[in-house]
């Protein structure tokens, strides 16, 4: 896999949770979310989600999801907030589609 795979969440991934997040957006990684949906075109979420939708079906281990992460440019690591990455991404998943419905989409 890579950025190519998943163009839309590799934009995401690697634009807002980069390793300066906390300083350029919000120590709170929810926030950081929530300033995404602000800005995003309502098209943007909803193929952001579509693309994280796949990464999630896609059964890879929790090993193999931080490697699928790192690829896409997230410098990110939730352990280090008590998470797994598909709890975190579940969480991320859930904000981007009540983002999506906010729109009006």
């Amino acid at each position: 896999m890579n950025e190519k795979d998943l163009p839309n969440l590799s934009q995401f991934l690697g634009a807002y949770f980069n390793q300066d997040y906390d300083i350029c957006f919000s120590p709170a990684l929810g926030k950081v979310v929530d300033i995404f949906i602000g800005h995003a075109k309502s098209s943007e979420l909803r193929d952001t989600l579509a693309e994280l939708d796949k990464l999630l079906s896609m059964g890879l281990s929790e090993q193999e999801l931080d490697e699928a992460c790192h690829v896409l440019g997230c410098d990110i690591r939730p352990v280090r907030e008590g998470l797994t990455y598909y709890q975190w991404l579940g969480g991320v998943r859930t904000q981007l589609a009540k983002g999506l419905e906010g729109k009006g989409v």
